[in-house]
Formats: C-alpha cells, structure tokens, sequence
C-alpha cells in the first residue's frame, strides 16, 4: 500500500534556513548479533533429528490450518480451493470482536509459544530454525501488548475495516460457482459483524477510550459515502460484471444471481453500514481524547508495543525519534550540497519528469530498469485497476492485492486518482516492481512453509516498497545525478517528518498547538496544513511507521553489509538475500545476514 507522506516539494529553501543548527549524522550500527543456531552433536542420531523435523512440519501446519480459517475473507485471499489441504464445512463469518474472543486468541497465542519452545533447536533443519525464529519473536511480540485490549482499534477514515472492505469484497473472485454461493451468503453476516465492532466501541466507550469526534467524523463520513446511492452501489456493479464474463452459467442463472447480490446489498450491506454509522454519531461526544494515544492512560507504553508489532523492529519509540532526527538532518546537508554545486538545482527539480504516464508502459519499464539490481523473476501478471470515485477520498493512494498461494493468478494493483499529486512511476514502483508484488511473487516461489503466508510482517513488505520507490529516482535517464539526487533526498525527508509527527503525538503526547511549531521549523507554518497532519496520525495511529521504520531498517542492513564487504559488495546479491529470508523481525534478518556475509 501506498500512504500518503507529507510532500516537502515547496519547503526545499525553508530547508535551508534552519541547516545551520543542526547536527549532520546518521543512523547507529546495527544491533549486536545473537546468533543462537548450532549444529547438532555427533552422538545425535540422524532418527532424532527426522522426528524432530517431521514433528515441527506437522506442527507448523497444523498452526496454519488452525488459523486460517478464522474467516472467509481472510481463508479466502489465502487459498482459493481450501478443500485440497482438507479445510472443508467452514463456517461463513467475518468474524467478531468480543471479549471471549479475544481472550481465546491471546491463550492461542500462549499455547503455541509454548509448543514451539519444546522444540530441540538444534535439531531443525535451517529453514525450519529460520521458522522458528521468526515465529517466536512473532507470538512474544503480540504478547506484549496482552493488556490493551481495548486500546486496539478496527476502524479507522482510511485504514479501518470499514474503508478497506468494500474493495476486499469487490475483489473477492468466484473461482466456482460455490464461491458465488458463499460470498452471497457472507454478504448477510455483514450487520451481525458490524454489530459487534458497535458492541467494541462502546466498551472503548465506557473505559474512557474511545476515539475523538473529529476520527468519529472521518469513520462516519467513510461509511456514508460508501452508502451514498444505494441501489447504484460499487458492490452491484462489480459483481454483475464478474457474473457477465462467467461461461459456466445460463442467461438465467445470471439474472438470478444479479438479483440476489442486489437484494442482499440492499437488505444487509447498506443498512449495516448504516447501523456503523449512527452508532459512532451516537457514541461522539464520549471520546475525552482529543491528543494522540499517548492521551490515554498508559498510551505511550502501548504505542510502543504497536510501534513493535507494527514495524518488526526492535527500536523502542525514542530510538527511532532519534534515528529519523539524525537521519532527516544528514538528509538536509545532502540538499544543501546539491544546491551549493549546481546553480540550476531548481530547474531541474520542478522539470523532473519520468515520461511515461500509462500504467502498462510503466511498469514494462520498471521491469526492464531492475534487471541490473534485482534478481531476475519471470512469467508473473497482473491488471492495474482504478478505486472507484465513491471510495477515492477514504482510500490510500494505491494498494496492491496479494493472489492466493495455491493459484497462479494475476495480481491486482489499485490506483486512486483522487490522490493526484504523487509520481505514478514511483508509486508502481512501490506497488508493482520492484515493490510489493515482485516481493510477494518471489517470496511465494521459494516455497515457505505455509503458516508463513500468515505470518504479517509489515515493517519488512512496506519497508522493502518504500525503499525500492526511493531507488526508483534513479531510473528516470531524462534527468542528471544531482536531480535525481534532490527527488531521493526531498522523498526520504517527506518519510521522516511524516513518521516524527506520528511518533510525537502519539508516544510524547505533542498538542496540536506543539505540533504546529515543530512543523513550522520545516516551512509549514499553515495552520490548516498542521490540523490536518494532527487529525490524520491521531485517527491512524503508527500508519507511517511500517513505511519509514522497515525502509531505515533496511537502510541500515545495506550499510552494515557494504561496510563489512567492502569491494565484494553487490547490490544485486544483497537484494537476493533478503528476498530469500522474505517477511521476518529485522533482528532476525540481521541474525541471518551475518550469516550470509560469512558466505560472501
């Protein structure tokens, strides 16, 4: 997915005037290595170690099949024929939030911490200790956050559920005709859902957590667009489309199946929607929060734990703070010798352009531009679609959906036009290649284990997008070295002050009025400019920080692998390893990466 980051384009000279008072640095080495992984003894036998082995199998997909299942959207976008790992007579749910629950999933979690830490170590095979390792900083890390159980939050003006699932089921696809079935039937468990984020809320409520009036209005506002003109709803549209391409059905059961979809998008998915958004304009006036999390009683410390689970990374909150500031002032020197060199810095700047405008050409020659850095993966496909205009203004500027992992199908990349200003070229970039779906495409052909697919590690994929969108400048042959140096630059400063302004309202409690003059350092000193930052990093808490925090943290292992490699450095080969290791906590990443530079 593609966010959107404060844009730094008419802030480059205000820059400039505060370079004298900062310190030019960047970020720390790495952390230190823990490598744990040892060879087994002579005297086990190879027996054990086959037990061992087959155990921990049956183990991890016994975990995967246990979990998958847990709704139909979620089993759907993972397998598209479940029956052949023998998932059969699965209950049609969206799922539900309640305390039991919770409660269920967070002693699931114990539990199968537990059964992995009996595992002989020694005795996996490496991939297996790969999996382990990840597992187990996985279920430890969303263990931390056992006590917040009201803190977290579904809903949300862009990322909540209610914004997300409208393009979720549009793309929901009828391999069979009983997936038609299932997904009509689905469609009537809409309201119960809902129902029960309703019940949610008004227990966040009740303990004095709800959200503030102005995220209430950004949620409400989501579900009544969606809702705006119910009988020409998205939803209807969509599907009639799918059912018209269908072969497999008569003319008749076409017409049948558009009527039931139209009958049930009018019966339970707009009064549902409905029933969400009256029941947040009932609960407004609750929420006594109007700051970010750290707000709340104890908010901070949760934060942190989200910050964690968010990123993969074991930075606490004011590590990266001070990361991002050491990182955002060597940026800033960069700028200023660019400037210094080249008097025609502001021409080249404002006329940077890549060319091409039609997603197809872009992507054909992103395709081409990687080959020299990037190992090579052939045969993939995909479709660009559009958001539709009656969700443009609560989506994110593109989004990329991942296929199932038992089919060979084209992946979907979705563009919002509504978001106007950002380079299509970079963002298919982040999206496209050499981003998140040249990233899935090679992770799901080295053939993880399955619970890996289940497994999200969104500070490594958004990490890995961000970093190669920045790369991206680079392809552009129209402009020079130091133009495409001031687009990187005046990118990665964007990041950085995006993910500062999350960090300070949400973990050190910054106002608005504070938050205000910090940007104002950087040339915002418009207030609207201000309450519109405040507005959106208090409603999406730690949004920004899988995008900024994975894209250092990859920065960082670059920089440690140059360093120890020197000469016999490769990019290309850097790149490989950590496609191979694919989505994980960074520490485990840099445990393996020294492992791999040993090799190298």
């Amino acid at each position: 997915m593609k966010k959107r980051f404060i844009s730094l384009t008419a802030c480059l000279l205000a820059l400039l005037l505060i370079l004298g008072s900062c310190q030019s640095g960047g970020p720390s080495g790495p952390a230190e290595n823990n490598d744990s992984s040892t060879e087994g003894t002579a005297a086990e036998s190879l027996s054990e170690k086959d037990r061992v082995q087959q155990e921990f199998d049956q183990f991890t997909e016994d975990l995967f099949l246990e979990n998958v299942d847990s709704d139909t959207i979620s089993l759907h976008y993972v397998l598209a024929d479940p029956a052949a790992l023998g998932i059969t007579d699965v209950p049609i749910t969206f799922g539900e939030m309640s305390a039991a629950s919770y409660q269920e999933a967070v002693q699931s979690i114990k539990d199968s911490r537990a059964k992995l830490s009996a595992f002989s170590y020694e005795l996996l095979s490496g991939d297996q200790q790969l999996t382990y390792d990840i597992l187990m900083s996985y279920l430890t890390t969303e263990l931390a956050s056992e006590k917040y159980e009201l803190y977290a939050e579904s809903l949300g003006p862009t990322t909540g559920i209610q914004a997300q699932l409208p393009v979720l089921l549009a793309e929901y696809t009828f391999y069979t005709v009983n997936d038609i079935d299932v997904y009509l039937k689905l469609l009537e468990k809409l309201p119960d859902y809902f129902s029960s984020i309703l019940d949610f809320e008004k227990r966040k409520s009740e303990a004095g957590l709800f959200f503030s009036d102005e995220t209430a209005d950004g949620v409400i506002e989501s579900c009544d667009n969606f809702i705006e003109d119910p009988e020409n709803n998205y939803l209807i549209e969509v599907f009639n489309d799918k059912i018209d391409e269908r072969s497999d059905l008569t003319d008749e059961q076409k017409a049948d199946y558009k009527a039931q979809n139209q009958e049930r998008i009018e019966k339970f998915v707009i009064p549902a929607y409905r029933l969400l958004s009256e029941g947040l304009q009932a609960l407004k006036g609750t929420g006594t929060n109007d700051k970010g999390l750290a707000g709340l009683p104890d908010g901070a410390n949760y934060y942190a734990c989200l910050a964690a689970s968010d990123t993969g990374s074991s930075w606490t909150p004011e590590e990266m703070i001070k990361r991002l500031t050491a990182r955002m002032a060597q940026d800033m020197m960069g700028i200023s010798t660019v400037i210094q060199t080249d008097k025609d810095w502001m021409t080249k700047f404002d006329s940077f352009q890549f060319g091409l405008t039609e997603p197809a050409d872009i992507l054909e020659d992103l395709q081409k531009k990687i080959t020299a850095d990037f190992p090579e993966l052939a045969g993939t496909s995909y479709k660009v679609n559009y958001v539709h205009e009656s969700l443009e203004k609560n989506m994110s500027p593109a989004f990329y959906l991942t296929p199932p992992i038992d089919v060979d199908t084209e992946n979907a990349i979705y563009i919002n036009r509504a978001s106007g200003s950002d380079s299509l070229y970079t963002t298919l970039a982040h999206e496209g290649y050499p981003g998140h779906l040249y990233q899935n495409v090679y992770f799901d052909r080295t053939e993880p284990c399955h619970l890996r697919h289940l497994l999200n590690f969104v500070g490594y994929s958004e990490g890995w997008a961000t970093y190669v969108e920045n790369l991206a400048y680079g392809f552009n042959t129209n402009a020079d070295a130091p133009a495409i140096q001031l687009q990187q630059l005046n990118n990665s400063l964007s990041l950085e002050l995006s993910a500062l302004a999350d960090l300070y309202v949400n973990y050190k409690g910054y106002s608005l009025e504070e938050l205000q003059t910090f940007l104002a350092g950087f040339g915002y000193d418009d207030a609207a400019t201000a309450k519109s930052i405040f507005d959106y990093v208090v409603a999406e808490p730690g949004a920004y920080l899988p995008y900024v925090i994975g894209w250092l943290e990859i920065e960082d292992l670059k920089s440690s692998a140059q360093t120890a490699l020197g000469d016999r450095f490769k990019l290309k080969e850097f790149h490989r390893f950590l496609l191979d290791i694919g989505p994980a906590p960074f520490d485990v990443i840099e445990k393996y990466m020294n492992e791999w530079l040993e090799t190298q």
